[in-house]
């Protein structure tokens, strides 16, 4: 069997500061980190991510005033 060569990263409320910094860099860096699966409350501000080619917001918050 295969193993896959893709990899990704997440950031959300469980990821420390600590380790944001690690996972953006992944993402930045590794030509094998395909995709960043990120909270937008807890990824909204001081990250970059211009490796992206393709962004998909797909997020909805609990507090419907927010969205408006």
């Amino acid at each position: 069997m295969l193993k896959s060569l893709t990899s990704y990263i997440r950031i959300d409320g469980q990821i420390g500061m600590d380790r944001r910094n690690d996972a953006v860099q992944k993402f930045q860096s590794d030509p094998n980190c395909l995709a960043a699966i990120l909270s937008l409350t807890s990824s909204s501000q001081g990250i970059t991510l211009t490796a992206a080619n393709t962004v998909v917001f797909a997020e909805l918050t609990w507090t419907p005033g927010l969205m408006v």
